[in-house]
């Protein structure tokens, strides 16, 4: 492969990334919409805000799921858990919404 060809195929699979980046954004603010549906539900119910259990369950799938695609489940672990933090300061920038 020329050097040319290199570059060629570089910017093709740069601009997949790029592409996989803005699908995972999107899928992000979709999960966060979702999150958001679920703590209005929880008011219209009076349930508890918090769920450690759910959580847990949530990223412990999340690392099950990673060992099976040979994805490092520590990483995806702090991914996910990242992901239940956004959500819940997502929840505490809502009008009339707290964390949780």
């Amino acid at each position: 492969m020329t050097t040319n060809e290199a570059v060629r195929k570089l910017h093709m699979v740069r601009g997949e990334i790029d592409a996989v980046d803005r699908s995972l954004v999107g899928l992000m603010a979709d999960r966060i919409e979702l999150a958001r549906e679920a703590r209005l539900l929880k008011d219209q119910g009076e349930l508890m805000y918090e769920d450690p259990a759910r959580e847990a369950a949530v990223v412990r799938r999340a690392a099950e799921t990673a060992r099976g695609l040979e994805l490092d489940p520590e990483i995806i672990r702090d991914v996910f858990w990242r992901l239940i933090a956004l959500s819940k300061s997502a929840h505490s920038r809502d009008p009339g919404v707290g964390a949780g």
